[in-house]
């Protein structure tokens, strides 16, 4: 699947529902990743650390949230990266589990940012750490557009991510 750097890779085939954004969108440019710090990281100091994490202007803390809650187990970010240096093509392959089977998912560096230049979804609080960002964009790949990624809930995120079983339970409120 091609996930170029344009309109169609926010929105994709939502567009519908992306209508009152749909300006915002427009409005995003698109820079790599190698080109927006002095020294660009993978990880900072070699691992993901929870308190690293900022969610940017999109609707996806269940994403986030799964996130900061698998950055406890040492180790399991940092694995699903297959490219884990950083190169001049700023071409990166990650690994998530579809249907249990383990499926790469291969990105560019190029990432939407706001007329600052930052960028526009999440990010690392720490200058150049980029894999908040490359793998923010891969679950937008997989789902065919950031848009996609929108709201939903964070049990698929962790059998996307560990392959694992997960449940769901919703509790009602007091009568």
């Amino acid at each position: 699947m091609v996930f170029a750097p344009c309109l169609n890779s926010l929105v994709g085939e939502h567009k519908s529902k992306c209508q009152c954004r749909m300006q915002n969108l427009k409005s995003l440019k698109w820079r790599r990743l190698g080109n927006m710090f002095d020294h660009v990281k993978l990880f900072d100091a070699g691992r993901v650390k929870q308190e690293n994490i900022r969610q940017g202007d999109m609707s996806n803390c269940y994403f986030i949230a799964a996130l900061c809650s698998l950055t406890t187990k040492p180790g399991l970010i940092e694995s699903l990266f297959i490219t884990r240096e950083i190169n001049e093509a700023g071409i990166y392959a990650m690994r998530f589990y579809v249907n249990g089977k383990p499926k790469t998912v291969v990105v560019d560096d190029y990432i939407p940012v706001v007329n600052d230049g930052s960028p526009a979804f999440s990010r690392s609080k720490v200058p150049g750490e980029i894999w908040m960002c490359l793998l923010e964009k891969g679950w937008a790949k997989l789902h065919g557009s950031y848009s996609a990624i929108e709201s939903g809930q964070a049990e698929l995120v962790f059998q996307h991510l560990t392959n694992m079983p997960t449940q769901l339970f919703l509790h009602r409120g007091e009568d």
